[in-house]
């Protein structure tokens, strides 16, 4: 909403929402006369973001751990995440687009299976500004995830324990074989 002065002028600065890049049309109507203007939203793509972690080749965890160098965009950045099995993204096994954090842990749900070193996983990101330029996908990182067991603390316990008791049985065992052969 503008006022205009006596010759019917008038100046406006807006905040122009989050919307695609290219011309979009302004209208403006003093309820009688309307005129229409372009406006162009801005094309340039945000920079390429570069990966950080898991590094390339290691064996992380399960619910591994995902960063990336800030990108920065006046738009505003979001990002979109890809893992896969294959170098070409063709077996995508988890996206996450909208991050607006440069780094993402994998949830409980979506825990990673084991896979081999020789057949590991694949991880890129890409960056997207508030007027939906995106970056071209960043070079790709790999990583593997092994088999872990996870043993509750009281089951290490009890194993000791049993331990223990074996030893001492065992001990107490040859001790008698001994004292029985002694005589």
């Amino acid at each position: 909403t503008a006022t205009a002065d006596a010759d019917g002028a008038f100046s406006v600065a807006f905040t122009a929402p989050e919307s695609k890049h290219g011309e979009h049309k302004i209208i403006a109507s003093d309820g009688t006369i309307t005129k229409e203007f372009t406006f162009t939203m801005e094309s340039t793509p945000p920079a390429v973001p570069m990966p950080l972690n898991p590094e390339m080749g290691i064996k992380a965890k399960a619910q591994a751990y995902f960063d990336w160098k800030d990108v920065t965009d006046l738009s505003g950045v979001t990002y979109t995440l890809q893992i896969a099995t294959d170098e070409d993204f063709t077996s995508i096994v988890l996206e996450k687009k909208d991050l607006t954090d440069s780094e993402y842990t994998i949830t409980e749900e979506e825990k990673l299976k084991p896979v081999t070193k020789e057949a590991p996983y694949y991880w890129r990101v890409k960056a997207i500004d508030g007027a939906s330029n995106e970056s071209v996908w960043s070079g790709m990182g790999s990583f593997h995830i092994g088999f872990s067991l996870v043993t509750p603390q009281w089951a290490i316990y009890t194993l000791f324990g049993i331990g223990a008791l074996l030893v001492g049985f065992l001990g107490f065992w040859v001790g008698r074989k001994t004292a029985y052969y002694s005589y």
